[in-house]
């Protein structure tokens, strides 16, 4: 039995995100993959408009493991949880554990009538300007200022380093993608809910639609465990991997190798 590691970056994010991650004494012996998801270097980048349907990224992501992986733990930020959310629905007899940082399931929010009317209307806003959901805008610097901010503070895009702000205008399309596919499909908490053992994690200072979408999530799964990162906020695991690690290193701990 050959049991591996695999690791989703988020939205805008580089896979080398898990670097750091890999090193955990928890996940020692098994292989660590955190492969570019689809739209992201190395990979070809994704044109503003074309889909990219989440079974057309599970499938890239599985061609992209050894032929021997017979056990497969899961993790994932934010759309990565998404996809490790959909990998665990699709592969249930492949997958171990799942371990997700907020993964942005909007859809299950949107259509849950018991959500925090707040979180909701916080939800709508990322979609608040009609420019954000038009194709032909995605990718502007006032685009990616919008997505940028939304998941940061005020300001954020106009502070990183001018080579990080060409890189989410270049991948800008891949991230029209995601949300076209995160936003708009028609689902429910528990359309997400995996057979495997899951932690899901959400930040002490996230978004009130990433507290919602958590807890969505937690509730509707036998089992699960729900975490608060001290101090944290949606991009923690990018920019404070460490606040993480022991969420991480606890979940393995539970669930065993």
């Amino acid at each position: 039995m050959s049991t591996h590691v695999l690791a989703l970056h988020s939205s805008g994010s580089p896979p080398e995100m898990w670097r750091s991650l890999a090193r955990l004494p928890a996940l020692a012996g098994m292989p660590f993959h955190a492969p570019a998801l689809l739209g992201y270097p190395p990979n070809p980048p994704v044109a503003v408009g074309e889909r990219v349907p989440l079974e057309q990224e599970i499938a890239y992501v599985r061609a992209q493991l050894p032929s021997d992986v017979t056990r497969l733990h899961l993790i994932g930020h934010s759309y990565g949880g998404v996809v490790a959310l959909a990998m665990a629905r699709a592969l249930p007899s492949l997958v171990a554990s799942v371990w997700v940082y907020e993964p942005v399931i909007f859809s299950a929010l949107r259509h849950d009538p018991a959500a925090e009317p707040a979180a909701r209307e916080e939800a709508e806003s990322l979609l608040a300007t009609p420019e954000f959901r038009d194709p032909a805008h995605a990718g502007s610097e006032a685009w990616c200022r919008h997505f940028i901010d939304y998941w940061n503070r005020p300001g954020a895009f106009d502070r990183m380093p001018a080579d990080q702000r060409a890189t989410v205008r270049l991948v800008a399309g891949k991230i029209f993608a995601e949300l076209t596919e995160i936003f708009f499909a028609n689902s429910t908490f528990a359309a997400w809910r995996p057979e495997a053992p899951l932690t899901v994690a959400y930040g002490e200072r996230t978004r009130r639609t990433a507290v919602a979408m958590a807890r969505g999530l937690a509730s509707v799964t036998p089992g699960a465990t729900l975490d608060i990162i001290p101090r944290a906020g949606h991009m923690a695991p990018l920019t404070d991997p460490s606040s993480v690690h022991p969420s991480v290193e606890a979940h393995f701990m539970r669930v065993g190798a």
